[in-house]
């Protein structure tokens, strides 16, 4: 079942941005050009980046959020370590992400077999081409309307990062 429209109904905000500025526990929605020739508008959580620091390769690993229904989401969020959410401020805009707390290949390899290994089983987890990505647009999420349906408390929010 697809959870796509729901994901959709939860955006505040679209923020065009580039490859080298996607960061761990962004939201985003891209056109992926799948092997067959078709795009697909996807939504996605970025489990690390593009290019940069936070991978070797032009892959982004992703959690495909239209595979995840609210309580699928909110079992996720209650895996990951407080705060679950951070409030930055990106491209002039604030908004709010969730914390992975995973900054090095080792601490990423760790958050994938502690956290998102358990969730295989919704088929949710992909690996995107970089190349294969255009259109990208980080997402203002409504973490704060959904907050008492992802059972997210006042500790789960840290007020502010330096981004």
């Amino acid at each position: 079942m697809s959870f796509f429209a729901l994901h959709r109904r939860n955006v505040l905000e679209r923020i065009p941005i580039s490859r080298k500025e996607i960061l761990p526990g962004d939201i985003i929605e891209f056109r992926y050009t799948k092997k067959d020739g078709k795009k697909d508008l996807v939504i996605a959580l970025c489990l690390d980046g593009l290019v940069g620091r936070f991978t070797t390769d032009d892959k982004l690993n992703a959690i495909k959020l239209e595979n995840f229904s609210m309580n699928v989401l909110k079992r996720f969020i209650q895996r990951i370590e407080k705060p679950a959410l951070i409030s930055e401020v990106r491209k002039g805009k604030e908004l709010i992400s969730l914390s992975l707390n995973a900054k090095s290949e080792g601490e990423r390899q760790v958050f994938y077999k502690k956290n998102v290994k358990k969730f295989n089983n919704y088929n949710a987890y992909r690996t995107f081409t970089g190349e294969k990505m255009t259109a990208i647009k980080l997402l203002n999420y409504d973490w704060a309307g959904n907050a008492r349906q992802l059972g997210l408390k006042n500790e789960d929010l840290l007020q502010d990062t330096d981004a």
